[in-house]
């Protein structure tokens, strides 16, 4: 599910994006004027997501099944 979300765009993503920009999400202020935070690329963190979940879900002993059945 995460692997596929870093090469396609959602309706979620491209909302997050427009208050985003705006500054602003359903009449709340998302940033104040003083501050600038970084963005993170969507592609990095959707992979660093599928990663994490990956290694929570699925015991390292259970990889090499779980890589066979990959598409």
């Amino acid at each position: 599910m995460f692997s596929a979300r870093t090469a396609c765009e959602s309706e979620r993503y491209s909302e997050a994006c427009q208050a985003a920009a705006s500054g602003e999400f359903k009449g709340v202020t998302l940033l104040s004027n003083d501050t600038k935070q970084p963005e993170i690329p969507k592609g990095q963190f959707y992979q660093a997501s599928a990663d994490a979940m990956s290694a929570w879900l699925i015991p390292e002993t259970e990889k090499a099944l779980s890589k066979a059945a990959d598409v």
